[in-house]
């Protein structure tokens, strides 16, 4: 397979440009974003890349912001011409949100229809769009994990694997693979959502809940077993239920008879009742009223006599009472009257009291409190300069020798003369004068002289108040001031009491009254009086409600009857009307046994009327319920049908169980099979993979321990190396010799590869080795190199095509 031409008609950045590609190595050259790698993309997508793109998918949204022209591009438009077994294969696509578009020629022949065009495509690039995106189209920015990728890509994983098991084991034409695969299938077919080793739903997710997807052949058997079990379940209990209804509506058949007869018969009675149910209230109704006039026509003279008699007997009370209001009103005053001589006896009494209170009060001297006051504070006054003087003490001695006069004073004591030698003791102050001289003794600080003065004004001042008031010390005077504040106050209490007497009258108030109410006698207790006249009026007020009721009574028959004439009348037209009716009656039939009025009858017919559509109502119900129920189990299998259902599911489990027993132990002895066969399969792989390695190690190195998972070191006799431990230049080379060696084995005859700048990062030496390894494989197939480094270009030699 080669590729011929690729154009980008408008792809990313390129519009209208052509590349044509020559069989070997082909070197496409240009500057950075010149558009090499877009030429990659465009090769790529325009094989596996559907034209009609989506507006949610992450991947079409991804791949229109990548290749639809900035900023407002709406499509992106690629063209391929790749040769194929000497077939022109054209393929063009357009891919758009609206308009997409694409068809693949072949021989001439151009498939539009998009289905067909994936299903051509898919039987000419056989591997996938994932191998050929992984090994075949190596784009720079994946070139660094290759080895990773390839090892992760399932697809990849299991193209490589089908090819070396076909290789190695045949079964009439299909892959081993493709067997595991077709087991593995009917295996998950089978026990999808089932627990093999319980035999049971996993998770425990029996029918009452149950899965809804992922259901394999034995779920879905064992689903419908239990739920035919359940249906059979339901159908017993409707049939049960149909047989019970059935059995009521028998027994309600039976009841519903016996009440419709009875009411059958009652009914020959109802016409003739309700005649009667009419004619025996208006005789009731008449009869009562003629039961009612008799009574009045009896009453009325009656009432008029008892009317006159009441009215007599209320003057009588009427006149009572008035009398005892003119005895209660004298008693009241005679009772004034002795309250007003007790009042006006105790303020006479209180009265004299003052008079004499008064008289004691004047007999004392006039000293006030105040007064009282103001000799205590002057005594204090006296009594503290007296301790001012009494500080201290001393001895004066004093000797006369002579008879001239000598005078001393000391302490607050007036001067006396000394008449003979003397010893005198003093407190704080000593003067002795003579006509010679005097001197003084005193304590420190002390101004007698002061003191003295003071001293001599309050003595004097003392001494004046008490002779003022004639009494020989305060005490005296205190005495006398209580004893007045006593009397005054007694004064006043007095007067407060004979106001409390009076109230709001004065004396000569009430004496007027005195006067005023005169002569008069207390005949009994105002209590008695009034009880009586309570007692009159209670009897009055009974008499006037016993007037006024009679009255009212009366005057309700005179508006009714008009007179007792008019009233004697209307009693013989009700009889004339009671005698008729009863004559109606007379032609009625008589009620059916057992009742004895009309009311009975009716109560009893309405009850067995209601009962009967009671009865009828209930068997429409019943025959309904009846009907439903057979209608259901009409549109349901019968519980035989489903009996033998359940046999089927039952079967169908078991087979469905031991057929995924089997294909899991075949599962089993394939497994075991493939690890017999499996430790020389990748060997082609490994030989082509040691081919390429000479190229880059020079003989050096070899693959060791190659397996399916595509992991392996690189050794050679004395010790192996981890490919994760290769530095990245090596590690790039090796990837780029695994790729080449699993192209090699695993497509078809020659094929095209794509290589994007894959040799940027590798330093001189290594880049002259992977040169040399790309010229290599070009030999056998087409190589489509790209490059920014004319350096690399020139390395490769290959055909130069520049952008």
């Amino acid at each position: 397979m080669k590729l011929k031409k690729v154009e980008c008609r408008q792809f990313a950045g390129l519009r209208d440009k052509k590349v044509e590609f020559s069989d070997g190595l082909n070197v496409v050259y240009g500057k950075n974003e010149a558009g090499k790698s877009t030429i990659v993309e465009a090769i790529s997508n325009t094989i596996f890349k559907d034209a009609k793109l989506g507006s949610r998918s992450k991947e079409d949204k991804e791949f229109k912001k990548l290749f639809f022209p900035y900023p407002n591009g709406d499509f992106a438009e690629s063209f391929l011409e790749i040769e194929n077994d000497g077939v022109d294969l054209k393929i063009s696509k357009k891919w758009s949100d609206k308009n997409p578009s694409s068809y693949l020629e072949i021989k001439g022949t151009k498939i539009s229809d998009e289905k067909r065009i994936k299903e051509e495509i898919l039987k000419i690039f056989s591997q996938g769009e994932a191998t050929y995106n992984k090994l075949a189209f190596q784009r720079q920015r994946d070139f660094k994990e290759s080895i990773q990728k390839i090892a992760e890509d399932k697809d990849i994983r299991n193209s490589i694997f089908e090819f070396v098991s076909t290789s190695t084991l045949e079964l009439d034409g299909v892959s081993i693979e493709d067997l595991k695969a077709n087991i593995d299938n009917e295996i998950k077919e089978l026990i999808n959502s089932w627990d093999m080793d319980k035999e049971m739903p996993l998770n425990n997710r029996g029918i009452n809940n149950p899965y809804v997807k992922n259901v394999g052949l034995i779920l879905g058997s064992y689903y419908n077993k239990e739920r035919a079990k359940l249906e059979l379940e339901e159908v017993i209990k409707k049939e049960d239920e149909r047989d019970e209804v059935l059995k009521s509506l028998k027994e309600l058949e039976k009841e519903y008879t016996v009440v419709k007869r009875e009411l059958d018969e009652l009914k020959a009675f109802e016409k003739d009742a309700l005649k009667r149910a009419a004619i025996e209230p208006k005789k009731d109704r008449l009869k009562a009223e003629y039961d009612k006039l008799i009574e009045v026509q009896k009453n009325w003279p009656q009432y008029q006599t008892k009317l006159d008699d009441k009215k007599k007997e209320l003057v009588v009370i009427e006149e009572n009472i008035k009398n005892l209001i003119k005895e209660e009103e004298q008693n009241i005053k005679a009772k004034e009257k002795e309250e007003i001589e007790k009042k006006l006896k105790q303020v006479k009494e209180k009265l004299e009291q003052v008079e004499d209170l008064k008289k004691k009060l004047d007999e004392l001297k006039e000293i006030s409190e105040q007064d009282v006051r103001n000799l205590e504070k002057i005594r204090r006054d006296i009594e503290r300069l007296e301790n001012q003087i009494n500080l201290g003490e001393f001895t004066v001695s004093i000797n006369i020798k002579n008879r001239k006069p000598i005078y001393l004073t000391k302490d607050l004591e007036e001067k006396s003369r000394v008449e003979e030698s003397v010893q005198a003791t003093a407190k704080g102050y000593a003067k002795v004068e003579t006509d010679d001289f005097d001197f003084e003794i005193k304590l420190k600080d002390f101004d007698v002289e002061k003191i003295r003065e003071e001293y001599v004004k309050l003595k004097s001042d003392y001494t004046g108040i008490l002779e003022k008031f004639g009494v020989k010390d305060v005490d005296e005077a205190r005495e006398i001031a209580t004893k007045r504040s006593y009397l005054s106050i007694e004064i006043v209490n007095k007067k407060k009491e004979i106001q409390i007497v009076l109230g709001e009258d004065t004396v000569d108030e009430l004496e007027k009254k005195l006067v005023e109410i005169g002569v008069v006698t207390l005949t009994r207790s105002i209590a008695e009086i009034r009880k009586e006249k309570m007692e009159l009026e209670n009897k009055k007020i009974t008499i006037l409600a016993e007037i006024k009721n009679i009255e009212s009574t009366i005057k309700e028959w005179e508006n009714k009857y008009k007179t007792p004439e008019e009233l004697f009348n209307r009693l013989v037209d009700i009889m004339s009307e009671i005698k008729l009716l009863d004559k109606e009656l007379d032609k009625l039939k008589p009620l059916p046994e057992g009742f004895t009025s009309v009311m009975e009858f009716n109560e009893y017919l309405n009850d067995i009327k209601e009962k009967e559509q009671s009865l009828f109502n209930e068997r429409g119900k019943l025959q309904q319920q009846y009907y439903t129920i057979e209608i259901e189990l009409q549109n349901k299998k019968s519980s035989k049908d489903l009996e033998e259902e359940i046999k089927i599911y039952e079967e169908n489990y078991k087979n469905y169980l031991k057929k995924a027993k089997n294909l899991i132990k075949l599962k089993k002895l394939i497994d075991e099979t493939l690890d017999d066969i499996n430790s020389n399969t990748f060997d082609p792989i490994v030989d082509s993979f040691n081919k390429y390695l000479a190229y880059i190690t020079g003989n050096k190195y070899k693959v060791k321990d190659f397996n399916e998972s595509l992991e392996f070191e690189i050794g050679n006799d004395a010790s192996n190396l981890s490919v994760d431990l290769l530095s990245t230049g090596t590690y790039d080379t090796v990837a780029l010799a695994l790729k080449f060696a699993l192209i090699e084995n695993m497509f078809d005859n020659e094929t095209f590869i794509v290589l994007d700048d894959c040799l940027v990062d590798l330093d001189e030496e290594r880049k002259q080795k992977a040169a040399e390894l790309i010229k290599e494989f070009a030999k056998k197939h087409q190589v489509i190199f790209t490059t920014c480094s004319m350096d690399t270009a020139k390395l490769l030699e290959g055909k130069l095509i520049n952008l």
